[in-house]
């Protein structure tokens, strides 16, 4: 059973990296920078994805970051399935790495060359939602990535949604997917 500390640091998570990423320069990307740039009209994200200069030590100072706020070893960096990512996670109920009830904390994927408009928010530096949403579109249409297609065009349409409801949106049809 989880004691009252840890519960707390994981509960208070966002906050330990929002401090880290505006410290460190990093840029929040995917469905957390929609949530910021839109608010309520977005999709409860599981996790943060973060693009940093150093993915690896990023993720390791995350983790060692939060274990000191939980008073114990209960975060772990596991590397991603693919290269250049990291991922942070809690250990779950059982306290052991690498079982079904791990929880996600953080993913960070090394900064790319792409052009890409970053914006300042109070939470730090993000990707712009017209890039988040043409990064969202294309691995939905791509069969390599239907593991993602069902949030992907969740995400994509709740951002039309929104850009409707401020009068940015065009005649798009809601059922393009």
């Amino acid at each position: 059973m989880m004691n009252l500390k840890r519960r707390m640091t994981y509960a208070n998570k966002d906050q330990a990296i929002v401090d880290q990423v505006k410290r460190r320069r990093e840029i929040i990307y995917g469905s957390q920078s929609l949530r910021i740039q839109t608010g309520l009209l977005s999709r409860e994200p599981g996790d943060w994805d973060i693009l940093s200069h150093n993915p690896r030590k990023s993720a390791d100072t995350l983790q060692s970051t939060l274990d000191r706020q939980a008073g114990g070893d209960h975060y772990f960096v596991k590397r991603a399935g693919h290269r250049g990512t990291y991922k942070v996670r809690e250990k779950g109920e059982d306290d052991r790495r690498n079982t079904d009830d791990d929880l996600e904390v953080a993913d960070y994927t090394k900064i790319g060359k792409r052009k890409v408009q970053i914006l300042d928010s109070p939470f730090g530096r993000v990707l712009s939602a017209q890039d988040i949403v043409k990064m969202k579109e294309r691995a939905a249409a791509n069969p390599r990535y239907g593991f993602r297609k069902e949030k992907d065009t969740e995400d994509v349409l709740r951002h039309r949604f929104y850009q409707k409801l401020r009068g940015e949106g065009g005649d798009e049809e809601w059922d393009e997917y």
